[in-house]
């Protein structure tokens, strides 16, 4: 969801939603498809865990209907403050930054008019803790023992049938260094490197750039705001690698 504006992108939009799995991806891109969006180049971040089964769908944030329910629902067991509510009744249900030069420190995620984010600039210990939480953790990787292979091909048919009318580049974002270091045999790990080398082998119609490993990249222990995300400027080289 970094991708945007700040990180070499030029006119072009970010539909990216936080943690999404095979049906999000799937539900935005046919969602461009029946709505005539069209694109010279397409890109998809890939994550492990689109090889799993997931029910937490991030695509229904698009769906005002399913916002509404959740809203009603969430008043009626009075979760829900009126603030809250006339957000999303609003017209205009998300809040955009528009900033004249690129951001460099922000004490809070920041979202821009072309649908891409910045992350909240973490300072060291803070980065550090969310570092060790992170590989405490395993962030979305607690059902990856085993590789769903379905779903795998599912993610790969869906690139070859975006790199059909146009370039479709599939990235793979690191996962910190400490990450792989400190977690090197476990079989979760092992499982993220045989899905990279399973989708580099099978990317016979689109690009891949990037890995999981940042031992394979220009991407250094200081380019990580914390355990997953990295800054600007080092998602400025991988686009480049």
């Amino acid at each position: 969801m970094q991708f945007g504006k700040y990180t070499g992108f030029n006119n072009a939009i970010n539909l990216g939603v936080s943690g999404a799995t095979y049906e999000d991806i799937n539900f935005i891109f046919n969602y461009c498809i029946e709505n005539n969006i069209t694109y010279d180049t397409i890109h998809f971040d890939f994550n492990p865990w689109l090889a799993q089964k997931n029910i937490d769908y991030r695509y229904k944030q698009f769906m005002f209907t399913h916002n509404l329910l959740m809203a009603v629902k969430d008043v009626l067991k009075f979760n829900y403050g009126l603030s809250d509510l006339k957000t999303v009744l609003g017209a205009n249900s998300m809040n955009y930054s528009i900033l004249s030069v690129k951001p460099s420190v922000c004490n809070s995620h920041i979202k821009f008019m072309d649908g891409s984010i910045k992350q909240a600039t973490n300072d060291k210990g803070k980065a550090m803790e969310a570092t060790q939480n992170f590989v405490k953790r395993f962030y979305k990787m607690d059902k990856l023992y085993k590789i769903d292979y379905e779903y795998l091909n599912r993610s790969i048919l869906l690139f070859k049938l975006a790199s059909k009318n146009s370039k479709c580049i599939v990235y793979l974002t690191p996962f910190h260094y400490d990450f792989f270091e400190q977690n090197s045999g476990d079989k979760r790990v092992l499982k993220i490197i045989e899905i990279e080398r399973y989708l580099i082998k099978n990317a016979t119609e689109f690009t891949i750039k990037g890995s999981f490993n940042p031992s394979n990249l220009d991407i250094k222990h200081d380019d990580f705001i914390d355990g997953f995300h990295i800054y600007e400027d080092a998602i400025v080289r991988l686009i480049r690698h």
